[in-house]
């Protein structure tokens, strides 16, 4: 029997599984789907990408119906050296960039679950600021976290 998981959990599932379908991002990376996002510092050398399920907001359509945006954050982190150069932050800007644009074309319809037809599609997105300045102060690290809202379809 198939596991039994909340929608907002496949969404990310799905979304993981996207992102890590493409093969030329311009910088390598393999993302996951986290509750809570614990790193080291020295285990983010790499690009870190993580799939959060944050939450849902429902608006009432008419008497009989509701409208439901999911949201997922998308964390993307990268500790750099000791004086980090607008071109290193620029590298980690434009995979976000890059991250977003290919889940937010218009096009593009995610598929959550094949057998029943469930899909979803990004209906809007926030990202402010690009990066957390205090991470990048005291940590060196960049990191990123645009939110999508996500409504399902069948």
């Amino acid at each position: 029997m198939a596991e039994l998981k909340p929608d907002i959990m496949r969404l990310a599932d799905a979304v993981v599984a996207e992102l890590n379908s493409v093969t030329t991002w311009p910088l390598p990376f393999i993302a996951k789907r986290k509750l809570l996002v614990e790193q080291t510092i020295e285990e983010l050398e790499t690009v870190h990408v993580f799939v959060v399920p944050e939450g849902m907001e429902a608006e009432r359509l008419d008497r009989k119906q509701f409208t439901r945006d999911h949201r997922i954050s998308i964390g993307v982190m990268r500790r750099l050296k000791a004086t980090p150069t607008d071109t290193e932050i620029g590298q980690i800007v434009e995979l976000v960039e890059q991250i977003v644009d290919r889940l937010t074309n218009t096009t593009h319809r995610l598929t959550i679950d094949a057998e029943t037809g469930l899909a979803a599609t990004v209906t809007g997105f926030e990202w402010d600021p690009v990066y957390w300045p205090p991470h990048l102060r005291q940590f060196n690290q960049v990191s990123c976290v645009p939110i999508l809202a996500w409504q399902f379809y069948r």
